[in-house]
């Protein structure tokens, strides 16, 4: 240590005589200087501010190096990035979306925007060969990584980090020998993330024989990796530091016990690291959470702050203004927007096939492609739904570059069990609850064949197989068989009073073909033959009832271009449904129906959200059975009501709605909090003659919403006309 810093002094002081005697090479005596960021979630972002007061004190940096999110910001400046650049970046992430690592919903494909709100904690268990596998963490990172590629494009072809603008190493930990792993060479992207790779949070990365997560685990703060690549002064930012004795004052409740429970484990190594040093940064986060990463804004000037607390020292590496201009214009990169691209290839993949995936890309092997064309296949292919990260590669070859999409396929698929789950309560009287189990397996064959089990248990029971078969790679056109069961009660009212309760079982198989656009809506058209019985349980027993064959022509259209599939903000839905049962496919009634559901929703800044929707349904003429008429009622129609309050052979609702977002929760528990408001116009009819604007009903609802990790948890009052009032409660999943 003595001997280091005695080293360290001769010279610093060789560097000032050089400076004095005005010596022309000053630059080729200096000593060089490394620059080590440690790691520490959020909290890391503060080695941002780092950088942009070691730039305004002119002092170069000639090796850079980190752990997770030291590693990601060294990594960014490494690969040209300005400290301002990295800001900007940051603080506009939305890391809420981010973190939630689900694709932009435009990226889905169809079928996963139709399960995109069912499932709790949207999380996928393998099982395969009856055996259940759990996915390695909460997230794949592709977010994250697909960020990381973006900004670190322009360098995506070197390979050897010493080759980067500033040679660079990240550290990961190999759980297979639970030794740190330097990472100095192949993707820089990959090795940022593998870096970052929280256990338990992030999924691991694969590499070779290697499954790689965050470096924090054995060495948070890498003095020594940095010191061997050659620097002669290291600057190391602990950012843990100060944090740590924070919670050490206050340990008496769980969260800090557990928050320095892990620093212990770490503090050791990190402090051994520390005293290797020659400058050493604590910045002051103790105010902050390392899954603050909403603070970023908050958090980069605590850098700048610590920085300068080391003026002194940091001021004997300054070099001149000439020299440094120098520096920046070797460390800066001119940044392209396109790459030549004379090749395209898939790697990776093994269950989907590359014409599956081919139909999903837009770049073309014939000259200069956009890299943003590029990130949305990257996103396009993800939304598929079939693997854990898509990333990309970039290779220069004779007369342009190889462009790779990079496929990893879930370990744990094909097969996947997910679950969902909704309560629904008045907080009086009523209540209801839904359970949703369903099983999907995909990539079935070639071709991106899917089958389907779902199983619902509650107020409403339900049994449901479909096998969803493509004819073209792209799923352009389609077949789909399908078989379902189901029970459940249906009211049927006059005006307020209910009078009369059926109990409605049916089964049945159909068989549907159909045209899918990728991303955004699909047309079927099918016939459907089966059984069913309506039967009165409680109520006017004169009713008529029913027993024996069902069979119709099928057709519905649907158009997604929600941007979220719960409180959207922008874009739109429509779904149309017909239902045509006739004597000739074994119905026993003979009779016609058709609905019609459409919204919209814009935002005016940042909070509001102002929407419409339509409900409209016609029995075109035709007689409906009572227990297969149209209603309205419930907090999603006609809020005030009872469910199935009205009912009739035509119906028409109107919605008008408006949400404020008052805030937002942490990242890791959810989205926005809302305050919602709706007004519902409209009524059903018994007869087309009846229906019109004199009997019209009117219902109100007021709520507060959350978009939780759980599914929307509302809680809210309705009011209807006729005095009708009710609290609702609901939380879980939609299904």
């Amino acid at each position: 240590m003595v001997v280091r810093r005695i080293t360290s002094l001769f010279l610093l002081l060789g560097l000032c005589a050089t400076s004095l005697h005005g010596d022309s090479t000053e630059s080729s005596t200096r000593p060089t200087v490394g620059l080590v960021l440690g790691g520490g979630g959020a909290l890391g972002i503060a080695h941002v501010g780092v950088l942009k007061e070691l730039e305004e004190m002119r002092v170069p940096i000639d090796y850079i190096g980190g752990t997770s999110m030291g590693a990601i910001i060294a990594g960014l400046y490494a690969s040209g990035m300005s400290p301002t650049q990295i800001e900007d970046l940051l603080v506009g992430i939305d890391w809420w979306d981010v973190l939630k690592d689900r694709p932009a919903r435009r990226d889905l494909d169809f079928r996963r925007k139709q399960d995109d709100a069912k499932f709790l904690l949207d999380i996928d268990i393998g099982l395969n060969h009856w055996r259940l596998t759990i996915p390695g963490g909460l997230s794949s990172g592709q977010k994250l990584i697909t960020i990381m590629q973006r900004e670190t494009a322009p360098v995506a072809s070197i390979d050897d980090f010493n080759s980067l603008n500033i040679p660079y190493r990240a550290v990961a930990t190999d759980l297979t020998t639970g030794e740190a792993v330097i990472l100095d060479h192949g993707s820089l992207a990959q090795a940022m993330r593998a870096s970052m790779a929280v256990p338990g949070v992030f999924t691991p990365v694969i590499r070779d024989d290697q499954v790689l997560v965050d470096g924090g685990v054995v060495n948070n703060v890498p003095v020594d990796v940095v010191k061997a690549m050659g620097a002669d002064i290291i600057i190391a930012v602990d950012v843990g530091e100060l944090k740590a004795r924070e919670l050490r004052k206050n340990l008496t409740n769980l969260g800090n016990i557990l928050g320095q429970t892990y620093l212990v484990m770490q503090r050791k190594e990190v402090q051994a690291q520390m005293e290797d040093a020659d400058i050493t940064i604590l910045p002051d986060l103790a105010a902050f959470s390392p899954t603050g990463f909403e603070k970023a804004a908050q958090i980069i000037p605590k850098g700048t702050e610590a920085t300068r607390q080391q003026a002194n020292e940091l001021g004997k590496l300054s070099v001149s203004e000439d020299e440094f201009d120098e520096y920046l214009r070797n460390q800066r990169l001119k940044r392209s927007e396109t790459v030549e691209v004379t090749d395209i290839a898939i790697e990776g993949n093994d269950r989907v096939s590359d014409a599956v995936v081919l139909s999903r890309i837009k770049a073309t092997p014939d000259g200069e492609t956009n890299l943003d064309t590029v990130q949305r296949d990257v996103a396009r292919i993800y939304g598929m739904g079939d693997f854990l990260t898509v990333t990309y590669d970039i290779q220069p070859e004779t007369n342009g570059n190889r462009l790779s999409y990079v496929i990893q396929e879930k370990p744990w698929g094909p097969g996947y069990v997910r679950f969902g789950l909704r309560i629904e309560t008045d907080l009086d009287k009523d209540s209801t609850w839904q359970f949703l189990a369903d099983y999907t397996r995909m990539q079935a064959n070639r071709l991106g064949a899917e089958f389907r089990l779902q199983l619902e248990a509650g107020d409403k029971q339900r049994i449901y197989s479909e096998f969803y078969q493509p004819l073209t790679p792209s799923a352009l056109f389609f077949v789909a068989p399908r078989l379902g069961a189901g029970s459940e009660i249906r009211g049927v009212y006059d005006r307020d009073d209910k009078i009369a309760e059926y109990d409605i079982d049916s089964f049945g198989g159909a068989l549907d073909a159909g045209i899918q656009v990728l991303d955004s809506a699909e047309l079927r058209a099918g016939v459907f033959i089966g059984t069913g019985r309506a039967q009165i349980t409680t109520g006017d027993r004169s009713l008529p009832e029913f027993d024996g064959g069902l069979g119709a022509f099928t057709a519905s259209f649907t158009v997604d271009r929600l941007d979220a599939s719960v409180f959207p903000r922008h874009g739109g839905y429509l779904r149309t449904e017909a239902y045509l049962s006739r004597p000739a496919l074994g119905g026993v009634d003979v009779y016609d129906k058709g609905t019609l559901f459409a919204e919209q929703y814009i935002s005016a800044g940042e909070r509001h959200t102002f929407s419409i929707g339509v409900i409209a349904a016609s029995s075109f003429g035709s007689d409906l059975p009572p227990y297969d008429e149209f209603t309205l009622g419930g907090t999603e129609s006609l809020a005030g009501l009872s469910q199935d309050q009205v009912g009739g052979k035509y119906a028409g609702l109107l919605q008008i709605g408006y949400r404020f977002e008052v805030t937002r929760l942490p990242p890791a528990f959810g989205d926005g909090v809302y305050v919602v408001l709706r007004q519902d116009t409209g009524n059903a009819w018994r007869d087309r003659d009846d229906s019109g604007t004199d009997d019209l009903r009117y219902g109100g609802a007021a709520a507060i919403a959350a978009d939780t990790v759980f599914g929307p948890m509302i809680i809210g009052y309705a009011v209807a006309d006729g005095g009708n009032r009710r609290a609702f409660l609901s939380v879980g999943t939609i299904f």
